[in-house]
């Protein structure tokens, strides 16, 4: 890395540092924790304990919420679940995906 690079580099870091950051909807809230607990359940091992705990959470969303989600909330909730429980089901009785 020449000289110059290294001096725009904290420059440009900095920079990215002040964008501003989206609104968190209910969506990316949702995909946020169902993407984490994936990447739990894709590790080698996979933490069980903490991507069930997730799991837990957005169950305890989904009963919560329950009428009161737009089509598009509701059907990323229940499609997110899904996914999360048949990996959970393959990753806890050892199968491969």
């Amino acid at each position: 890395m020449s000289g110059a690079d290294s001096a725009t580099s904290p420059q440009s870091e900095h920079a990215q540092a002040h964008q501003p950051v989206p609104p968190i909807t209910f969506l990316s809230f949702v995909y946020s924790m169902g993407t984490s607990a994936l990447m739990l359940l894709g590790e080698s091992p996979p933490n069980l304990s903490h991507a069930q705990e997730i799991i837990d959470i957005l169950t305890m969303l989904e009963t919560k919420t329950k009428g009161n989600l737009t089509d598009e909330e509701e059907t990323l909730l229940q499609e997110m679940l899904y996914a999360l429980r048949v990996k959970y089901v393959e990753k806890a009785s050892g199968k491969k995906a």
